[in-house]
């Protein structure tokens, strides 16, 4: 059973990074954006393109569609601007589920089956207390793995949420022409 468990959280674990490699070859990439002015307002939205003195932020990469805004942002207004591939959060989660899950479902192997207790005998005795960890190894391997799992998947959430690229430009345009291939590939527009 321990080997079974093992066999799945590693397939799962290598279907992860095959999800993730084959979305990165066939699709467009779409970042969101986080853009700190030097007048201190701040845009958020979606790196819609990247033109040689200015960047383009819309709200959705459908230019079709009847709800579309765009907003040019000059080189010269702009402070900082961060960056973070869409899905970031869900994939630092899934990844999160999937080692929570192993470690725990081998923490719950590593304690094995739980010697059942002598009976209860004599005045005072109860026997109706509810025991929320199983005795078996697999019972326990599972609690175990699903208790790390969900730990794990929000930790996961959090990391993935937080990391963003971050690059700052202070209202130069040098620093943005430096900036402009990499901006190029974070653009949904090439």
């Amino acid at each position: 059973m321990m080997s079974r468990i093992i066999i799945h959280a590693l397939f799962i674990i290598f279907l992860v990074g095959q999800v993730n490699a084959q979305e990165t070859a066939t699709k467009n990439r779409k970042y969101k954006t986080w853009i700190k002015k030097t007048d201190k307002t701040r845009l958020i939205g979606r790196l819609y393109d990247v033109e040689d003195t200015k960047l383009g932020i819309s709200n959705s990469f459908k230019a079709e569609s009847s709800q579309f805004n765009y907003i040019d942002v000059y080189a010269y207004e702009i402070e900082k601007i961060k960056v973070r591939r869409k899905g970031q959060v869900a994939l630092g989660a899934l990844i999160g589920l999937a080692a929570g899950f192993t470690i725990g479902a081998i923490t719950g192997f590593m304690e094995g089956d739980t010697p059942p207790d002598p009976p209860c005998q004599g005045w005072g005795c109860y026997n109706g207390v509810i025991d929320l960890v199983p005795e078996s190894a697999d019972g326990k391997a599972l609690l175990y793995g699903s208790l790390y799992g969900l730990l794990g998947a929000g930790i996961g959430a959090i990391v993935g949420g937080a990391i963003k690229i971050k690059i700052p430009i202070n209202g130069s345009e040098s620093k943005f022409r430096a900036n402009l291939p990499r901006l190029k590939s974070y653009a949904y527009q090439k």
